[in-house]
């Protein structure tokens, strides 16, 4: 009689830097039977050679399988590490196949994706994952880990004390997992930090660690007191000290990096500033509100895509 557990059916959909950082441990787990489902289909491989880099310099390599529609279908779990601006059509092209009790957790930069997800998935299987993991990809094929941080979950629609079963699963994959049963304001923190150091990257072509220069001190009081009066018609507390003193602070602590949006600009690729201070403009309208400085910043950013 075999008494071995049922592994616990992951499918990661979106192969970009954290996308490869949560392949790489949790097809390493015994207790996971992992599929990578690639956005867009190059061959009809049924596996993919992969390589990874540590966070200690050691390289590894190790094969995926890619997932079918049948794995999407039997899953009990679809970790989706995609720019916010593609999840939504990528989730709808999947929803008639992504069973009623498959958990769904959405790892992206931004806000506002929730409330425009396909309405026939159910809402209170959807969670919300941050991470404070440094990743980047040499090429499509390899990943490096460059800074060891920890990973936040929990629901995006309710507030849910325990963790689902399969949380202490990914745990053991991936330690540093950290459940929330309210993950709204951390990810109102990280919108804010976000909001801070994504657009001055981008619009001036510097790394993080510029940001701190004394010249842009003035334009990061004012984004951040508009971020502050949105996040409190939205019922979270979120200073705009506490949003300048830790935005400082994660640049400085990041300050080699180049923020995902930079990148996305040098590579000409579209942004996802219309989900960070886009949203903020957004919203502040919504709750009769002005944020010019978060709506220049991003008409700014859009517009230096060519």
């Amino acid at each position: 009689m075999n008494n071995m557990p049922i592994p616990l059916q992951v499918v990661v959909v979106g192969q970009g830097a954290i996308g490869s950082l949560w392949s790489y441990y949790l097809n390493k787990s015994p207790h996971i039977k992992l599929s990578l489902l690639k956005t867009t289909k190059t061959s009809t491989a049924q596996s993919q050679q992969l390589t990874f880099t540590n966070a200690n310099g050691l390289s590894y390599s190790y094969r995926c399988n890619l997932a079918l529609e049948s794995d999407i279908v039997s899953a009990d779990l679809i970790l989706v590490c995609l720019k916010s601006i593609h999840i939504v059509e990528q989730l709808r092209k999947l929803s008639t196949l992504i069973s009623k009790n498959t958990a769904i957790v959405l790892c992206h930069n931004g806000m506002g994706i929730i409330n425009r997800l396909d309405s026939t998935l159910d809402k209170k299987n959807i969670f919300t994952l941050l991470t404070t993991h440094g990743s980047y990809r040499t090429t499509k094929q390899h990943a490096i880990h460059t800074g060891i941080g920890h990973c936040d979950i929990g629901s995006s629609n309710s507030i849910l004390s325990n963790p689902p079963p399969w949380f202490k699963t990914l745990n053991q994959a991936f330690p540093k997992l950290y459940w929330h049963e309210d993950i709204v304001e951390k990810q109102w923190f990280k919108l804010a930090i976000n909001c801070v150091i994504n657009p001055i990257t981008a619009i001036n072509n510097i790394q993080n660690g510029d940001v701190i220069n004394q010249k842009y001190q003035p334009l990061i009081k004012e984004i951040a007191s508009e971020v502050s009066e949105v996040a409190k018609k939205e019922n979270i507390k979120l200073s705009a000290k506490d949003i300048i003193d830790t935005a400082l602070k994660v640049a400085k602590s990041t300050q080699l990096n180049s923020s995902s949006m930079l990148s996305d600009i040098l590579a000409n690729r579209e942004t996802e500033v219309d989900n960070i201070n886009g949203y903020i403009a957004k919203l502040a309208q919504q709750h009769n509100l002005n944020a010019p400085v978060n709506q220049h910043l991003t008409t700014k950013v859009k517009a230096l895509i060519k």
